[in-house]
């Protein structure tokens, strides 16, 4: 797992601010066994163009929303990440939620079998292209459904540390120096 945390200076003011016009967005990448990655954004930004310019549509003739990042469009997806709960001799964990499924989510999530990892990418709409922050190698669990409240979840974690061969660093003064 990495972990970036520069953040631009638009972005620490716009977070620091009280009422902010700019926000940030969470972009997904999840990748399934034998699968082509897929990209999903948490808000509908900006309309899908196609070749020629125009704004694409699905099969139910709504226009197709989403964000461009770095050139690749990342499809809205309403999720949410709640906070970690942890136990002990646990991995910290968290679940990825989908709210309000449309139909055309449906037969897709339906095609997603096993478990895959994700990316969690977080950018600010000063400048969509540069990360503010990012998580690899996440491990996505199965997804279960609720009908009743019309939404997706499935177990979002990481490996334990305790796998990781020991020592994997030296605490030297220019490495922590917090600790020295």
């Amino acid at each position: 797992m990495s972990r970036s945390t520069r953040m631009s200076a638009a972005a620490v003011k716009s977070a620091l601010e009280r009422e902010a016009t700019l926000d940030f967005v969470q972009l997904l990448e999840i990748t399934f066994t034998g699968e082509e990655t897929q990209y999903f954004c948490n808000q509908a930004v900006e309309h899908k163009l196609d070749e020629e310019g125009f704004e694409e549509e699905d099969d139910y003739g709504v226009p197709v929303m989403g964000l461009y990042h770095k050139g690749r469009f990342y499809y809205f997806l309403p999720f949410g990440l709640p906070g970690l709960t942890q136990e002990d001799g646990k991995a910290p964990e968290s679940s990825l939620t989908i709210e309000g499924m449309t139909a055309t989510l449906i037969p897709y999530i339906r095609s997603m079998r096993g478990t895959g990892t994700a990316s969690l990418i977080e950018i600010h709409m000063s400048d969509p292209d540069v990360e503010q922050g990012r998580i690899d190698g996440l491990k996505l669990g199965d997804f279960s459904g609720d009908q009743d409240n019309d939404t997706l979840s499935a177990s979002l974690n990481v490996g334990m540390l305790t796998d990781v061969a020991y020592p994997c660093d030296s605490f030297t003064p220019d490495r922590y120096p917090g600790m020295f």
